[in-house]
């Protein structure tokens, strides 16, 4: 007896909450219990005096998760997934044929006999999963309809008002009522329709045909013409539910859920009557995002106390359907003491843009505005993100988006700990930071390569280095320092060299880097760099490339000084100015092979100055320098390396 209770709690909910004011004919609302029992009774067949006993035995025989509801207003689910919600509507969603058993079902008729099974899942106007189709259709108000589609669907030929013709269902017949504008949601599926005041009542039907609507994701697939019916039932709203968001400062708020869309109604008209108190007068009441829900504020509620709720007399549906006279919602105010916690961290995979790195942090109920700060970790703590403080807007989960130079990397696990927050719940409750300090998720790769250093090796060899493996799209193009290069991939880098076999590039670190084109990484996420973009000053430029030696008519050569000019500017480790010193970098000959003496060595910008005695006219010098010299470098300690032998004439 106690099952059969429940099932007949559930039932219950889900019909209140399905009496909507539009809906479409098929599949027929009722139950549809699979198994075994594979029979579909409608709302008045099951209650009929017949069937009651044996169809309760059925559904509690296959279990609630084989028995479907589906609504008056084409919304379905399971009688499990009713009962474990705490809103229905959290789990009604629009019925789709792959929600039914493919075995059929029998109708059972009020007197207990059925006839032959009925097949809801071949139904055309419900479509197969993964194909384009009309999923619902609802006239919400007097001027406006909602059409929910079963994919994305391409902007431009869902807001095209020629694709839509609405008909009254008279006789004779009409001609179609104008249309004054089609407006596709943001989340690409729903598409609502305005037309003039009034064209939708209580007690009409209408025909909506819908037609030329593109997949999004693929234009070529179109929906076929499709009609759907649209009722307006005469039906008033009423009651489905009603809880106690929470108690503090001084207030209380509750949450008051109608049947179907609804006015806030008269603020005064909210009034909680309990024994033993006075009158409390609502503060204020507006309409939730859900349109169902009115959230009003009360002064506080005494805990344990069980209120009866008088309504405004003026709430009425979008069809000016009044609430029922003198209606009244029950409540009974429980003390909220729980403090909210952290239950989960994850990266949120919808995120389209590939440079977000969002996590969705997730609380156990609603908190209130405020902050919460935050310090990802590599999973052996050996590298963290920049703390981050995010805001919490009210709801029971925030946003945090991790910086880019701390890239989450497919596969790999990290720790988000929770340092501080001030958020609370509807009652005052703060964050329990003591069961939140550690959370952790397994990230996935959502972030496109970015440059992480750029080196110069020598005049003709630059590597530019990513924070991935990366491959290279074939029209992407190079510059470096304005040279035109070509690039060679190796799992991270991408070696530059001049496209022209005469380029050069010079010796100094890389002023200049530009990438006109696309660069993916192993996950296809794709970068786009703009050729006017210089990379170079975002990452890492360094120089590992040795100061090259001009050419012989670059020396000046007279008096006690031999200056030779290299290819960037010199930094002599430390003067040079013994003989003997000088001796240990280099040695000079003259034509005669005669050793000629050098007393002091210096760097003046990009020579190097080396002092000898006097230079005899017109004759020829050999400077050699020794292998392994260390004295002889660029600013950034690159040594002019090797045994090279240059000729310079005196004047």
């Amino acid at each position: 007896m106690k099952n059969k209770k429940l099932v007949l709690s559930v039932l219950s909910t889900a019909v209140v909450a399905s009496m909507a004011t539009s809906a479409f004919a098929a599949p027929g609302a009722g139950l549809y219990i699979g198994g075994n029992v594979d029979k579909y009774y409608s709302v008045n067949a099951f209650l009929a005096d017949a069937n009651f006993d044996n169809a309760l035995d059925e559904i509690l025989n296959v279990g609630l998760n084989k028995v479907l509801f589906v609504g008056a207003d084409g919304k379905a689910a399971n009688l499990e997934e009713i009962f474990m919600a705490d809103k229905i509507e959290d789990v009604l969603e629009n019925v789709t044929a792959a929600d039914f058993e493919t075995d059929g079902y029998a109708p059972v008729n009020t007197d207990g006999t059925t006839g032959t099974a009925i097949h809801p899942e071949q139904d055309p106007d419900l479509g197969a999963p993964g194909e384009l189709a009309i999923e619902s259709v609802s006239a919400i108000d007097a001027t406006t309809v909602e059409v929910t589609f079963s994919q994305e669907v391409d902007e431009a030929s869902a807001e095209t008002l020629a694709n839509y013709v609405l008909s009254k269902q008279v006789t004779p017949p009409q001609a179609p009522v104008n249309i004054v504008s089609a407006t596709l949601d943001a989340d690409k599926k729903k598409v609502t329709l305005v037309y003039p005041a009034g064209t939708f009542a209580p007690n009409t039907k209408f025909n909506l045909y819908v037609s030329n609507i593109r997949l999004a994701e693929d234009l070529d697939v179109i929906l076929p013409q499709t009609t759907k019916e649209i009722t307006i039932a005469d039906v008033a709203p009423a009651v489905a539910g009603v809880s106690l968001v929470g108690t503090a400062g001084g207030s209380s708020t509750v949450d008051i859920t109608f049947t179907q869309t609804v006015n806030a109604g008269t603020v005064a008209g909210y009034v909680a009557k309990t024994e033993g108190e006075t009158d409390k007068v609502a503060t204020s009441a507006n309409v939730l995002a859900d349109g169902k829900t009115v959230r009003v504020t009360f002064p506080a509620l005494t805990a344990g106390k069980a209120y009866t709720i008088a309504l405004p007399d003026d709430v009425q549906n979008g069809f000016g359907k009044l609430i029922a006279a003198d209606a009244t919602a029950s409540l009974t105010a429980v003390a909220d003491t729980v403090k909210p916690t952290i239950v989960s961290v994850s990266q949120d995979t919808e995120e389209t843009d590939a440079d977000d790195q969002v996590l969705n942090i997730k609380f156990s109920e609603k908190v209130n505005a405020s902050t919460i700060t935050v310090t990802v970790f590599a999973a052996d703590f050996s590298s963290q993100a920049a703390t981050i403080v995010a805001a919490v807007n009210g709801q029971d989960t925030v946003q945090v988006t991790v910086p880019d130079t701390f890239e989450l990397k497919a596969g790999q696990t990290y720790t988000v700990r929770i340092s501080a927050s001030d958020a609370t719940d509807a009652s005052g409750n703060a964050i329990d930071l003591t069961t939140a300090v550690n959370k952790t998720f397994t990230a996935v790769d959502k972030v496109a390569p970015l440059v992480s250093s750029i080196t110069k090796l020598d005049n003709k060899t630059v590597k530019v280095k990513f924070n991935e493996n990366v491959t290279v799209d074939a029209a992407t193009t190079f510059s470096v320092d304005g040279v035109a290069s070509k690039g060679t991939v190796s799992g991270d880098t991408v070696t530059l060299t001049p496209t022209a076999s005469t380029g050069v590039y010079g010796t100094e670190a890389v002023a200049v880097l530009n990438i006109d084109g696309k660069v993916k990484d192993a996950a296809n996420n794709e970068r786009t760099f703009a050729a006017a973009t210089d990379l170079a000053t975002s990452a890492n430029s360094t120089d590992e490339a040795a100061p090259l030696y001009a050419d012989a008519a670059t020396a000046a050569v007279g008096g006690t000084t031999i200056a030779l000019t290299f290819s960037e500017n010199l930094d002599v480790i430390a003067d040079v100015d013994t003989a003997e010193e000088v001796a240990q970098v280099l040695t000079i000959t003259n034509a005669n092979g005669t050793v000629v003496d050098a007393t002091y060595l210096t760097s003046n910008n990009n020579q190097l100055e080396i002092t000898v005695g006097t230079i005899a006219a017109n004759d020829v010098y050999y400077i050699k320098f020794k292998s392994g010299q260390t004295v002889v470098a660029d600013v950034e300690g690159n040594k002019f390396t090797g045994t090279k032998t240059i000729q310079v004439s005196a004047q």
